[in-house]
């Protein structure tokens, strides 16, 4: 199993573990908003881990088409992420505490698993 799948399954395993959790304690609503916050940082490390894989061995040696690369990679996913947290919590109608709750727990489950996974390897 590489770090891809490593890392995007214990951000699936916290996500549905912290949504179960919070629906015994907080009701459905609460567990709904909470598994859709993980859910957009789940998406935010897809896209990164894509961008990771993609084309940047075709940019050469050239620094200024790797820095634009790296802009233009990090400006999508901001994008994503934003455009999937106002869809959450304005479309949607989810409680903006839990949603963010939510995401926080995806942020550092990758944080702490892309860590926890290099510092072995």
């Amino acid at each position: 199993m590489d770090v891809v799948q490593r890392v995007l399954g214990a951000q699936l395993l916290v996500a549905v573990a912290g949504a179960g959790a919070v629906w015994v304690f907080l009701g459905k609503a609460a567990s709904v908003a909470v598994a859709y916050g993980c859910v957009c940082a789940l998406a935010n490390a897809a896209l990164l881990f894509v961008r990771m894989r993609s084309d940047w061995r075709r940019q050469g040696d050239d620094a200024r088409r790797h820095l634009r690369f790296f802009f233009r990679s990090s400006f999508e996913r901001f994008a994503v992420v934003v455009s999937l947290l106002v869809v959450g919590l304005v479309g949607l109608g989810f409680s903006p505490l839990h949603v963010i709750a939510g995401f926080v727990a995806g942020q550092a489950v990758f944080l702490a698993a892309s860590i926890g996974i290099h510092e072995r390897e």
